[in-house]
This record gives structure tokens, sequence and C-alpha cells, in this order.
């Protein structure tokens, strides 16, 4: 998106991103441009926008996901993240520190984050599928990390090779300590929530022809209850320990009471 101006009769075309930089009172070097951290050119926040290089494009995935936070947090260091959050362990709760006035590239950045989060948690996201996340600048530099890998690794503890972390009851904004885990991308993949078109409530059971068909090549069952133990009883076998609990999933719990008579 762009701003068009006109002075001396003559018409200037600029983006709306640049313009946003430029009236916040910030500097735009001419080798310089300025980009959205989550790729919405519509999101003109200041706390959304970046300065790079103009011969740098980077894409929304570059700044966020498990890959971004593992780097950020081996880039930065434990140390310096320990200047910037208190993390609780037990309870997931990641809050803003105060941050020294060397972690800021001028001052009117420096009190605007003072003025602003010091003492509060991070954001937690209006969607329920989305995850926590801590989006900060050191000096120029945007970083973006998940609260579930700054618990993992504020626990002392990292993730290995491709792996990534997966939340066990599959709630993205539940990072107790106890609620993740580190595994393959197969794994968390695994370990799924029940989709939202889903009608029966259960994962892989779907009324056919009078009848419960339960996924995976298990056949057909009498009753819904027969073909959800059935799915059940399989994914733990093949899935193991990442096999999702359909029992313990709130839309199953409020999708079957009184709303299965219609679907077959």
């Amino acid at each position: 998106m762009v701003a068009t101006l006109e002075r001396d009769g003559v018409s200037y075309i600029m983006p709306q991103t640049s313009l946003a930089w430029v009236l916040a009172g910030r500097e735009l070097p001419p080798d310089k441009k300025v980009n959205t951290v989550d790729g919405d050119v519509k999101n003109l926040r200041l706390d959304n926008l970046i300065l790079v290089g103009k011969e740098v494009k980077r894409s929304h995935a570059e700044y966020t996901g498990y890959c971004r936070s593992r780097c950020a947090i081996e880039e930065l260091g434990l140390e310096y993240l320990r200047t910037c959050f208190d993390v609780d362990l037990e309870s997931g709760l990641v809050v803003w520190k105060h941050r020294p006035r060397e972690h800021f590239s001028d001052d009117h950045s420096y009190k605007m984050y003072a003025k602003k989060y010091p003492g509060t948690p991070l954001r937690v996201p209006l969607q329920s599928n989305q995850k926590i996340i801590a989006q900060f600048s050191v000096k120029d530099k945007k970083y973006v990390i998940s609260a579930h890998y700054l618990v993992w690794y504020f626990a002392g503890k990292t993730v290995t090779g491709d792996n990534v972390l997966d939340h066990i009851n599959r709630n993205g904004q539940d990072n107790r300590l106890a609620n993740l885990r580190e595994c393959s991308k197969i794994d968390n993949a695994r370990n799924c929530s029940v989709a939202k078109n889903n009608k029966t409530g259960a994962t892989g059971v779907l009324p056919h022809k009078g009848r419960w068909r339960a996924q995976i090549s298990l056949g057909t069952f009498d009753t819904f209850e027969e073909a959800v133990a059935a799915r059940r009883k399989a994914e733990i076998d093949i899935y193991g320990a990442y096999a999702p609990d359909a029992t313990t999933d709130p839309a199953f719990l409020s999708r079957t009471a009184g709303t299965l008579a219609g679907l077959i």
C-alpha cells in the first residue's frame, strides 16, 4: 500500500509503512526500507514495523514458527533473555521485565517500552488456536519467540535436530512446562485436536449407512461409542504417547451430548 503526496505540483509516492516510520520520528536511510513483521501491510503499528536493507526480502514465515524461536534463543543467549523476561515454569506465564537502555537503538524506543511493557504478561491471542509469542527488538533487529520455547529453554532444556515442541493437551496457549515435550514433526502433527468441521466430535469417526465408521481401516460399528473406542485403541497402538485422547477434548463433550441422532 502506498501514499501519494503532492508538493509544488509534483506528486510523490511513498509506501505507507515508510510514511508511518518517518511520522514516528524515526530515520529512514536511503539504503533501507520498512517492512511489517506479520506480513500485513495494513498493520502499521510501530511495534510491527522493522527496518531492513532494500535487498532483503523477508516473509512472515521467517519471523514465526519453531525455527525462528530456536534461532533467536540461540543467537541472543539465555543470559540476555533472562534480562528481558520472567518465566514461571509451573504456570507457563511469561512476563516482560524492565530492559536496560542499551537494548534499544534510541531513547524513543526505550521510553515507549518502559512505559508500556515491564511487569505485563505476553499478550494472549483472541483466537485459541494461536500461540503466545514475544515480539521485540534488540537495537533495530526484530525477534519473534514463541512463549513455550522460552519456558522450555528457561527450564534448562534444549531442542535437538529437527525436533519441535509439542503441547501435550493440544492447547497451544497452555505453556506449563508439564504440558510440553520434545518430539518429531510427525508426532507433533499426530497429536491434533478435533477438526472444526467434524460433526461427531471424534477424529476419524463418522456415520456410514446407519452405522459408524472409524478411520484407519478399522471397519464399521453398530454404535458411536464402539467406533470411538476402536479408534482410540488404534491411536494408542500406532501413535503411542502422542495419541490424542478425544474423550478429554471439549469438542467431544460438547458435540456428542444429544446431537448424534440426526447424523445417522
